[in-house]
């Protein structure tokens, strides 16, 4: 595990490529049993992450992201504090319903067309979208993989948590770190 960290961290090699390597020796050294490991596998959250990643793709493939972002770029009215916030509003609530992570992929190509069409650098609106999917993420259930993930095998340990009680603990606190988001945005990003 620490070999994966250090390659993940040095970015020598893409993350993905170190994760496949440590499986591969952890596999290959005898480390875990196949049948055993695909016994551990909660096929449940797993198909369902599958599904909103598909939710996702299909917005973007539909032009409804691109359509949002048109949007976006013309209530900022070329205004760049404007554009920020709004980005990092709409990030965080579309990847409140939707995986944060399909979302922020998808996303990707639209913010540098808008941060073209504004004429500022790609990461002045990179930004907002990071710290928008991040944690607009964490307000629900199903806003995030580790969210799915975390209730599945709470699920399975007998411990049910509703919408309800998830989003009275998760929805102030999403909303604070937004708050806070974009004061440290529009302090960067002016």
């Amino acid at each position: 595990m620490a070999l994966v960290y250090a390659l993940i961290v040095s970015e020598r090699v893409h993350r993905t490529t170190a994760v496949l390597l440590g499986t591969v020796l952890v596999l290959g050294s005898g480390g875990m049993d196949m049948p055993a490991l695909v016994t551990k596998i909660d096929w449940h959250a797993l198909t369902f992450l599958g599904g909103l990643f598909v939710v996702g793709g299909a917005l973007e493939k539909w032009g409804v992201l691109q359509g949002a972002a048109n949007a976006l770029g013309g209530l900022a009215g070329g205004n760049v504090a404007v554009l920020v916030l709004l980005l990092r509003g709409s990030s965080a609530f579309l990847s409140m319903i939707l995986d944060s992570v399909p979302l922020a992929a998808a996303m990707v190509p639209i913010v540098r067309g808008l941060a073209a069409q504004a004429g500022v650098p790609v990461a002045a609106l990179a930004w907002p979208l990071a710290l928008g999917t991040d944690v607009g993420g964490s307000a629900t259930p199903i806003g995030s993989s580790p969210n799915v993930v975390g209730l599945a095998v709470a699920e399975k340990a007998g411990v049910h948590v509703s919408w309800r009680e998830y989003l009275a603990t998760a929805l102030p606190a999403t909303l604070l770190a937004l708050g806070v988001s974009s004061a440290l945005l529009l302090l960067r990003f002016r």
